[in-house]
């Protein structure tokens, strides 16, 4: 699948030139939003919101590989700044540069398989981030969500659960649609790599002092295992991720598989976003994409 015609349509729209392309979806000083200064005066809104919505739709439909950087934009988008008005051309640069690539699926079971991560306090206004991948056996991508968690994590283990909690809605639906369409019921396969979320989960909060709003996530959670609906199994934050020089694909099993298949390698990864000058590393849930930076 891909949308070729209409990422024409849009850099033409916006006046991209086809002389600008970026290798990364994110800028090296994507997260690093400025108070002050030339990137901290006001952008056009109206702009940027259209520009921004623009690269919603083609993420949503074929590109999980921009999800991130336009969920993280959309974040700012009732006050957007010069410096998030850059962070968005950046996007635009390498939906330029990627506009060929195309988004394969080849379910390979009927087995469902969800890789659901947080990053802590990532946002300005301390929440977390929560990615959700779901797979139907081992390269069937069925949903892909990132997006600004709507709770306050305290700590970590709590965005686990924010997002773990928030990816039971969805493959409840995915599970209602097997039974409709008469297929065998699955226990889908939560790949989890916090310890304490997947013991909270399992357990409950025990004798701890938690928000009213924590505790009936958590008892979402565990009323799931105990229905069994879901189990939940350890996936360490160390996984196989492709080092390619200019984000070619997205994970391999996990996000997309594209034409041309690049080498596989394991290599740290952290859970976390995290940009420097020498490469950028974008996680989407569990699993990311590297490349080198421009």
């Amino acid at each position: 699948m891909s949308q070729e015609g209409y990422i024409t349509d849009i850099l033409k729209r916006y006046d991209i030139p086809e002389s600008k392309k970026a290798r990364s979806p994110c800028s090296p000083k994507f997260l690093k939003r400025q108070t002050s200064g030339p990137g901290s005066a006001p952008a056009d809104s109206t702009l940027f919101r259209s520009q921004l919505m623009a690269a919603a739709y083609l993420g949503i439909r074929t590109r999980p590989d921009i999800r991130f950087a336009v969920g993280h934009l959309a974040s700012r988008s009732s006050n957007p700044s010069q410096h998030d008005m850059e962070c968005l051309q950046h996007l635009y640069h390498y939906i330029n540069h990627t506009k060929h690539y195309k988004l394969r699926i080849k379910p390979t079971s009927l087995q469902l398989t969800a890789f659901i991560d947080a990053s802590f306090a990532i946002h300005g206004d301390g929440k977390g981030h929560t990615g959700i991948i779901i797979m139907m056996g081992d390269s069937g991508l069925l949903y892909t969500q990132s997006s600004k968690q709507k709770l306050l994590g305290h700590h970590s283990t709590e965005c686990e659960l924010i997002a773990v909690n928030d990816g039971l809605f969805t493959l409840e639906q995915l599970r209602g649609l097997y039974q409709i369409l008469g297929l065998p019921p699955v226990i889908v396969n939560v790949r989890q790599d916090n310890s304490s979320a997947m013991q909270i989960s399992e357990n409950g909060h025990g004798n701890a002092k938690r928000s009213k709003y924590m505790t009936v996530r958590v008892e979402h959670i565990k009323s799931a295992l105990e229905e069994k609906k879901i189990r939940v199994t350890k996936c360490p934050p160390v996984v196989q991720q492709m080092r390619i020089p200019s984000f070619r694909n997205c994970c391999r099993g996990v996000l997309a598989y594209y034409r041309q298949k690049p080498q596989v390698q394991v290599a740290n990864l952290p859970t976390n976003l995290r940009i420097n000058r020498q490469r950028h590393i974008i996680t989407f849930g569990l699993y990311g994409i590297r490349g080198s930076s421009m």
